[in-house]
Parts: C-alpha cells; structure tokens; sequence
C-alpha cells in the first residue's frame, strides 16, 4: 500500500571517509524490489513521509542522509563534502547491502545526484525515476536567485530581497554567499529571508500561498543553508552543463527512465526537462500540466506512483 510506514525495518550508520560517517534506513519488504531514494537539498535529509509513494509489501526502500545531513555525521560538515563524494556513498551503500543493481528515485537536487551516480556506475541501476530535474547550470541559479522566479512571486521575491543593501553591487545569492557562508554566526533574520523565498514558491494550488515568516531559526537553518551554499560557491563541483553532455549521456542511454516535470515548477523550471529530453529522447517524459516542485502535489503525487508501480 502507497501510505506513510510506520518505520523501517533496519537503520544503521557507515563510515565513508575519515571524517564522514552517513545514516540509513531500509524500510518495506527485505526481499523486494530495491528501490534508492536520495533526499532534495543540498542540505536536506529522509523523512518517513517520503516512504508514501512506495508499496511496502512490494519494495524494498533504501534512504539515506547526505554528507553533513539529518543523522549523518558530522553534521554540517563541509570538508569532503562534493557531489562526487556523494556518488562514492551511494556505491558503497550499495556495495555493504550486497545489491547487484538497483533502481533510482528521487527529485530535484536529488536528481542532481542521481544522474551523475547512474553515469558514473551505469552498470549498477536497473531504471530511474526523475521529478522536478536540476542540473545546477549557471542559468538555473540565476532563474532561482537573480530573476525568472521572481516575476511571478513578486511579493516573496521582495522578502528575499528586503535584506540586500541597494548599494550592493554583486548578485543577489553572492550576498548570501557572504552573510550566511563565510559567517561563522550568521544573522538569523537574513537566514529567514533566504528560507522563505523557496518555501514560498514550490507548489501550486488554487490558493495563493502566505508569506511564512519563521519566527526564530535553528541551527538546522542555519546549517542547511551553509550547505546549500557551499554547493551553490562551487557550483556544484561539476562543469555547466556537464550532465547533459552527449558523453555523459551516452553512458546512461540505455537505462530505463522516467522524468516527471510540473509545468509550473518554480524552482526547477521546465524548461530543464526539454533540454534533457532534447539529448536523451530516448527517456520518457511527462509533463504535469498543475504540477509544481512539491512532490506531494497531488497530481505529482499520483503519476509519481503510477510509475514506481512499473519497477521491476
């Protein structure tokens, strides 16, 4: 049945370098089909709510948090803290669970990941399911944080700007960057700022969303956007572009995969999906027309089921 579970059926921590120890969990059938999930981010992590697209009589979910994410340790750690590196966790999971080859699922950062995991160990992935795909181009952050986004949530955008000095000659996220990054103690009310422009913009609903102003931030605030930070600082350690490139492409042409895109996903434009489908026609792609970034959408969530109910 697709609900939330009530919990996994194992959990344990794996050392995966002399600084980083990560957390996972396996939850649903020991001897079902094995399906991956990676949490969105950077700086995100698992929760039992992402197990509500799976069948756990069918499956067998394995999540597990980032480097510097939810239970994984150090938490917020920078240091050996790449895209690469986290491609390496994900094949040593692999490799300690005794999977020959398993399935990929997950959204939009977590794509990210997914993709450069699947091009670098294509032998190791039966078949991938992709929603709400990133490449962490340049012109993707600049969508987000510079402008695009911000012609259609005016009213969040003047949140996320209301910190930034009009003085300030660089781009918006390089603001940020400085305040939040390099600080060892940043201002909490320029890391409210920050959170609420995405939270505001990534779903879609008949109603118009409310500017949700946190009343104080955590830690985990803080340390989540650090994080998302340090990837944005290095641009995601990665080449523009270096996704969608044909040699890249060519490695993972034969894997079976599905991308579901909301046409009104703010913070992974659609636009991103064409330009995968233009180099990879090969892949299937649907476009919800009232989808959004979330994938609790209800639309999102529905197709999203339909096709996780095809793995084999």
């Amino acid at each position: 049945m697709n609900v939330v579970y009530k919990k996994p059926y194992n959990s344990f921590s794996l050392t995966v370098s002399d600084i980083h120890t990560i957390y996972i969990q396996e939850w649903g059938n020991p001897d079902g089909i094995p399906i991956l999930y990676t949490h969105g981010g950077p700086g995100g992590e698992m929760k039992p709510k992402h197990t509500q697209f799976f069948d756990s009589e069918k499956h067998r979910l394995i999540m597990f948090d980032q480097r510097g994410c939810g239970k994984s340790t150090p938490f917020g750690e920078l240091r050996e803290n790449t895209i690469d590196d986290i491609v390496r966790d994900i094949e040593k999971i692999r490799q300690h669970l005794a999977i020959e080859a398993w399935n990929l699922f997950g959204g939009s950062w977590a794509t990210t990941v997914l993709l450069r995991y699947a091009q670098t160990y294509p032998a190791k992935v039966r078949a991938m399911i992709l929603r709400g795909v990133f490449f962490f181009r340049e012109e993707e952050i600049n969508w987000l944080y510079e402008s695009g986004a911000a012609s259609i949530f005016p009213e969040f955008w003047e949140v996320f700007e209301a910190p930034i000095p009009n003085e300030y000659s660089k781009n918006n996220i390089d603001f940020y960057k400085e305040e939040i990054l390099e600080k060892e103690l940043p201002d909490q009310n320029i890391v409210k700022h920050f959170w609420c422009w995405e939270a505001g913009i990534s779903d879609v609903s008949d109603k118009n969303p409310e500017i949700d102003f946190p009343d104080e931030v955590t830690e985990l605030d803080i340390l989540m956007a650090k994080l998302f930070l340090h990837y944005v600082k290095h641009k995601s350690f990665m080449k523009d572009g270096e996704l969608l490139e044909k040699s890249a492409i060519d490695k993972i042409r034969s894997i079976p995969t599905t991308l579901i895109h909301g046409r009104f996903d703010m913070v992974c434009p659609v636009k991103n999906a064409f330009d995968l489908h233009k180099v990879w026609p090969e892949m299937k792609l649907v476009i919800i027309p009232l989808g959004g970034h979330a994938a609790e959408n209800p639309h999102m969530r529905k197709r999203l089921i339909k096709e996780i109910e095809n793995l084999r």
